[in-house]
């Protein structure tokens, strides 16, 4: 018999810690690269954000995101995702 047990009700909801919240954090730890993954965890960060998809809803933080991947993949770059990214920007600050 295992002696780990999974926290419920209030106490569970106090450990958790959004999926925005660690993907932010994995993405602040990963060098700084122009590979495609890079590009596709900040739209994805974005989307999690825009969208309140595991975390509450912060047009702020999605804008941060969605930056991030522009900035990164530069100008030349005219995929779905970029267009997605641009396109929130555009509708403006929260």
């Amino acid at each position: 018999m295992s002696s780990f047990s999974t926290p419920t009700g209030d106490s569970a909801q106090n450990r958790l810690i959004p999926i925005g919240q660690v993907l932010g954090r994995v993405l602040l730890a990963w060098p700084l690269t122009d590979s495609t993954d890079a590009l596709a965890a900040r739209i994805e960060l974005g989307r999690i954000f825009s969208r309140g998809a595991g975390v509450p809803v912060n047009k702020g933080v999605a804008l941060k995101w969605y930056s991030a991947a522009i900035e990164l993949a530069g100008d030349n770059d005219d995929s779905e995702e970029l267009r997605e990214a641009r396109a929130y920007i555009q509708q403006g600050t929260p």
